[in-house]
């Protein structure tokens, strides 16, 4: 749904949902975490088209943790092995779970 009349999506980043959530709840999201994924306005969660360079730069950069939409489950089995093993990989079906799993409890 496109509420300004433009046909262009306006999807929310679930990470952006989660941080305000964890600020409203005066909750940390645990250090080295990744969120991919947008959440549209009817509440669906759309994950990016590959999560294989996104993950990939995450752990180079440092992530410890990358929570991924179950849209992109299917591309797990083609990750380089080093970010298998070196990031903690959380998917998740909907922005609760999200914020459940990211913050610390």
């Amino acid at each position: 749904m496109d509420l300004s009349g433009s046909r262009v999506e306006c999807p929310c980043g679930v990470a952006f949902f989660v941080a305000i959530i964890s600020a409203i709840q005066n909750r940390q999201i645990q250090a080295g975490t990744l969120i991919l994924g947008d959440l549209t306005i009817q509440g669906n969660i759309k994950g990016p088209a590959s999560i294989v360079e996104s993950l990939q730069i995450a752990m180079e950069s440092g992530a410890l943790r990358a929570l991924v939409p179950l849209s992109n489950k299917s591309q797990f089995a083609g990750l380089p092995e080093e970010v298998v093993e070196k990031l903690d990989i959380v998917f998740y079906g909907d922005v609760d779970r999200a914020v459940i799993k990211s913050v610390d409890i």
